[in-house]
């Protein structure tokens, strides 16, 4: 999961369409340690955005926010998640072609 969090955030950092957020380390009930958190969402009109790219994500308004956030899957299998993170680098470049 740690690595898939930072083929994500280097995606993101990639571009300047996307933001995640960033949270404090906390304390993990499983291992007992303080741990890097890695909760997900983007921020600006995303829903509408990755829906346009045929990117499936869950609306912020289903999780107390607003469509302006999504949550995303990071739990599918590695070739699902590579064609994630191939979607978000396709997505700059047709953006900045505009």
């Amino acid at each position: 999961m740690t690595d898939r969090w930072q083929r994500l955030r280097k995606v993101v950092m990639d571009n300047d369409l996307f933001v995640l957020q960033n949270y404090p380390p906390q304390y993990c009930l499983f291992t007992k340690d303080l741990c890097e958190s890695h909760p997900g969402g983007e921020e600006g009109d995303c829903e509408k955005l990755l829906k346009e790219h045929k990117i499936q994500t869950r609306s912020g308004r289903r999780f107390g926010s607003d469509s302006r956030n999504v949550r995303i899957s990071m739990l599918s299998r590695d070739e699902d998640f590579n064609i994630f993170l191939k979607s978000l680098m396709a997505i700059q470049g047709s953006t900045n072609r505009k």
